[in-house]
């Protein structure tokens, strides 16, 4: 991943860029926790029993009883750790693009990509980001693989751990089931023998299987809810609801068609998820076919409308589950990693913008970049919610993080973490 060079190059600019956004998070996340909401969920665990998503809460209750890691720093250094990692993977992958500044631009700051946790952070420490991380680090390995910079026998040996990483991410949070499909087809595609296509068709069904399980048969009952509730104990003063809820203790069987009215018959929610789903699909699947059908693309995966369906038709159940943001954000980096584990050719000219000698080319490539600018610094992908009844809007990213920073540096009277916290949130 040595993708940083003695010379800053535009790639190398936006990481560092990125990074320093993230790393603003990371240091306001010590001070107070960013998504109480999540920390909540994240103490159900299986003291009475096995539940759903029980996983992380026992290694952190655990890990504070035994080792004296407090809970919250246990909590905010996991996401710490996992985010760090996941922007180096993606940033490794992205770099094959750097011959082109519009599509760099789009990608690495587009507010559904990386950037989302970000622009609202409402989406920050969720354990989403596990999914993210998986499908960015198979994604970067068979990639690896592809360029023949790693052969089959080690790629079938990272595919065994990457599977048994997803196997104990499910039971953290089964969401990560959604992304199965295309960690599935990517190595399908990428093993060249039968015996280890089959072996992977096995992972699959098995894990598969289990997330079912898991989903439907793992929720808590009247005994369990009320020994988790008692093995949180301190002052941290955790949320009840979102621990019940995390464990799928009476859980509402209505609640999908609530979703559904929410998010696909309300036309201002309907507006402004399609508008994110349909940019993000568009442009980035346009680029794939572009560069595959004029040959830049090295052995091309995903480049036909069947698979590409088949990858990315589990994340449209958003509209009964909710909170679409998010699953637009996991939607657009499955189709993130479709596009750059695809080899590009070294011998592909760099795209000039501002050394353009044709007229015409010049305004309309600069007529692109400022509406990728425009795009990228003021548009948020909303994480969850009835937008309309919370009158969100997809303006604000990263222009408003912005803004917040120089409010609390201007008013000295509310230069405190606190408020700067509250302003990253609007």
């Amino acid at each position: 991943m040595n993708f940083i060079k003695t010379k800053l190059s535009a790639s190398n600019i936006l990481f560092i860029f990125v990074g320093i956004c993230f790393l603003t998070l990371f240091i306001l996340s010590f001070f107070k926790i960013i998504n109480f909401w999540t920390f909540s969920q994240a103490h159900v665990n299986y003291y009475g029993g096995f539940v759903k998503r029980g996983l992380f809460g026992t290694i952190m209750l655990f890990s504070e009883k035994y080792f004296n890691i407090e809970r919250d720093i246990f909590f905010n250094i996991f996401f710490v750790l996992i985010y760090s990692f996941s922007i180096i993977l993606f940033f490794s992958l992205l770099k094959k693009y750097s011959f082109n500044l519009i599509i760099l631009i789009f990608l690495a700051l587009n507010p559904a990509l990386i950037m989302f946790p970000f622009n609202d952070i409402g989406g920050f420490q969720r354990f989403d980001i596990i999914t993210v991380f998986i499908i960015l680090l198979h994604t970067y390995f068979t990639s690896k693989l592809l360029k023949n910079e790693i052969s089959q026998i080690y790629y079938k040996k990272i595919l065994f751990i990457l599977y048994a990483f997803i196997f104990i991410s499910i039971l953290i949070h089964e969401i990560q089931a959604f992304a199965l499909p295309f960690n599935f087809l990517l190595s399908h595609l990428a093993l060249q023998s039968k015996r280890s296509r089959n072996i992977n068709k096995i992972y699959f069904i098995f894990i598969f299987i289990l997330s079912v399980n898991i989903s439907f048969f793992g929720n808590a009952d009247n005994a369990q809810i009320k020994i988790i509730e008692d093995s949180i104990t301190g002052n941290f003063g955790i949320w009840n609801d979102a621990v019940k809820y995390a464990s799928g203790y009476n859980t509402y069987q209505f609640a999908a068609l609530y979703e559904l009215k929410t998010n696909l018959l309300n036309p201002y929610n309907l507006r402004i998820n399609l508008f994110f789903i349909l940019v993000t699909l568009i442009v980035n699947y346009s680029i794939l076919f572009h560069y595959s059908n004029n040959k830049k693309i090295i052995k091309p995966l995903f480049n036909n409308i069947y698979s590409i369906i088949f990858i990315i038709s589990p994340f449209f159940f958003m509209f009964l589950i909710g909170d679409m943001g998010r699953w637009i954000h996991l939607l657009a980096i499955t189709s993130f990693c479709s596009l750059t584990v695809n080899p590009i050719d070294k011998e592909i000219e760099k795209v000039e913008i501002f050394n353009e000698k044709n007229g015409a080319l010049f305004v309309i490539k600069i007529f692109f970049l400022i509406i990728t600018l425009m795009y990228c610094v003021f548009k948020r992908v909303p994480h969850c919610c009835d937008l309309e009844k919370k009158n969100k809007t997809i303006f604000g990213g990263l222009i408003n993080k912005f803004v917040a920073v120089g409010q609390v540096l201007v008013n000295n009277e509310k230069k405190n973490t606190l408020d700067l916290i509250k302003k990253y949130k609007d």
